[in-house]
């Protein structure tokens, strides 16, 4: 034996529900660095730290002392701070998502002043505020709507706000692979926040206006057709509408609520293309912080989780855990599943 294992709660509660979508959330976070368990896992007699958890609770084992590479691995020093910042990303994706809210982390020391309006228009670029990452501005907006539900669209605002450019090696360590890019930290008071939020809203009403004043053109019925998986976890669907894009369906990916209605179930559970599968649990939030959760095992069941995800909204996000399946004539535990809707 060796390798990451996790463990939540085996009660079936809202509490242990929101912990296995932190848990799918780890697995994705943590299988980067080392081989990681497939499923979470769960103890016949429990654990009284998770089944009494006040909080989304996930208890990580980090290998096997016996085991001559795990030891090698968890010991070295520069090791144990990969992990802790994927764990550390992992609780400020779950929160991004619609999980706890969590008191805003200290803001970073030695920051420089940047002058000028913050860019709200065309291309968003990966930023993090206050230490949250965002990978969007519709992610930021729906953070920010569900912290100052009270802000209201106003005029143009300009802002003078403290930021740090990270880049390379030091952009990753702190954030990720997927910010070898850059990454903008920002400071920004409450104040600042919610002023940016009512622009944010404003561009908003602004777009919405115009569309509506303009007549919408007779579009072709969209016609979407199933292609061979281009990889070993991902299947990609083509839109033949002219200026569609192709929608690749993999675990970690974003889609819009529109791209989430138009992929099939089928797809959603096996981007793999496995060549079956018989089990799996499907964990949708909803409205007000509820989690449905939903074992996918006859018809009746996936026209729950089909009615589920109809109502999936901006922030959203789907874990679909337990999953068996594999090769014809085989069965064996997959990987968990995370997707998110923006």
């Amino acid at each position: 034996k060796g390798g990451i294992e996790m463990y939540v709660s085996r009660k079936d509660s809202v509490q242990s529900a929101k912990s296995r979508l932190f848990g799918s959330i780890l697995q994705q976070s943590l299988g980067k660095l080392y081989p990681t368990h497939s499923q979470l896992l769960t103890r016949q007699q429990g654990i009284w730290v998770l089944d009494q958890g006040i909080c989304p609770t996930v208890l990580v084992e980090l290998g096997y002392i016996t085991n001559e590479r795990d030891r090698r691995f968890f010991t070295d020093a520069a090791n144990q701070d990969l992990v802790a910042k994927e764990i550390l990303n992992s609780i400020s994706r779950y929160r991004l998502r619609g999980g706890e809210q969590a008191a805003t982390p200290a803001s970073f020391k030695g920051t420089v002043k940047v002058s000028g309006a913050v860019a709200l228009e065309g291309e968003f670029p990966l930023i993090a505020v206050n230490g949250v990452l965002y990978r969007s501005k519709q992610q930021l907006r729906s953070d920010l709507v569900r912290r100052f539900p009270e802000v209201r669209p106003t005029g143009n605002l300009e802002l003078a706000l403290e930021a740090t450019t990270l880049k390379g090696s030091e952009a990753v360590a702190r954030y990720g692979p997927e910010a070898a890019g850059g990454v903008v930290e920002i400071v920004m008071t409450e104040a600042q926040l919610k002023k940016l939020l009512a622009q944010l809203l404003r561009n908003e009403a602004q777009t919405t206006a115009a569309r509506a004043a303009k007549p919408d053109p007779v579009r072709p019925v969209a016609a979407r057709t199933e292609t061979a998986p281009v990889d070993a976890a991902a299947v990609v669907f083509a839109d033949t509408t002219p200026g569609k894009k192709r929608i690749v369906v993999k675990s970690g990916q974003t889609f819009t609520v529109e791209e989430l209605q138009g992929i099939p179930l089928r797809v959603l559970i096996n981007p793999e293309g496995h060549d079956h599968i018989e089990n799996y649990k499907i964990s949708v939030e909803q409205e007000g912080g509820i989690i449905v959760a939903i074992r996918g095992i006859g018809s009746g069941e996936q026209n729950k989780i089909r009615e589920a995800l109809a109502k999936a909204k901006p922030g959203t996000m789907i874990a679909i855990d337990q999953r068996q399946g594999g090769k014809s004539g085989e069965t064996s535990q997959l990987y968990s599943l995370v997707y998110y809707v923006k």
